[in-house]
């Protein structure tokens, strides 16, 4: 069996890379060997895969954040098709505030204060835009990728962002922006993120969606993935 999935084509490290050898592309292959079946991956911006997933071009996509939008038309994994199984996780990462050191912006009691009316730029198509928007917020989202997002907030096009921790420590330590910009503590979420299937899909493949699932833990919880991950991430960007 065939199952069409997609990710985001922006490198989102350490999960999905370009070169297929992120943690995500491991959980992902490994699966296919474990239940022997095969996924064609199709890799686009991240708003495109979304968009497939629910017209039903695709049957999923990874790795992707917990949004009431998403649960409209996709499923999360499930023992019950009603709660989310957090053990059936691809992995879980955070967000951080991150603002120019020129800037006089703080993150306190999970408010982003001194934005002057300012927008807080993030990825496109990323979910936290509905949060940040029900808070209130402005939000700037028609950028790619992470350093897009760096680029932007050091030409004060918005004067805070919001980027996963990992891509965008990993982004400012390979680049020339690294000390124009600060991130503020503590992190302004965790998200765990997971293989989400459109609800076509589901319908007609519970079992295999739930086999799946239970794989995706069997390989996070494996050697394998745990010397990858500490090669992958006992990096700089770990201790940004």
């Amino acid at each position: 069996m065939v199952i069409k999935i997609c990710h985001e084509e922006a490198d989102v490290f350490p999960w999905t890379l370009a070169n297929e050898k992120g943690l995500a592309d491991f959980e992902i292959r490994s699966i296919e060997k474990e239940l022997n079946i095969k996924f064609d991956i199709k890799i686009l911006p991240w708003k495109r895969c979304q968009t497939d997933t629910q017209n039903g071009i695709v049957d999923g996509i990874f790795a992707a954040s917990v949004s009431d939008k998403r649960m409209e038309w996709g499923v999360y994994p499930t023992a019950n098709g009603k709660t989310i199984e957090r053990e059936y996780r691809l992995h879980t990462d955070s967000f951080y505030v991150y603002a120019s050191a020129k800037k006089n912006i703080k993150f306190v009691n999970g408010k982003i204060e001194n934005l002057h009316k300012s927008a807080v730029g993030i990825q496109l198509g990323y979910s936290i835009e509905d949060e940040l928007k029900k808070a209130g917020y402005k939000v700037f989202s028609s950028l790619i990728t992470a350093n897009d997002v760096f680029t932007g907030l050091s030409k004060g096009t918005f004067n805070a962002a919001i980027l996963q921790n990992y891509e965008a420590a990993h982004t400012l330590n390979n680049g020339s922006l690294k000390k124009e910009i600060i991130r503020l503590e503590p992190a302004y979420k965790l998200a765990d993120q997971y293989l989400l299937f459109n609800k076509l899909f589901y319908e007609r493949n519970k079992d295999l969606s739930l086999l799946i699932w239970k794989a995706i833990r069997k390989v996070r919880l494996s050697k394998e993935y745990a010397e990858l991950e500490k090669k992958l991430i006992e990096t700089p960007a770990k201790r940004f």
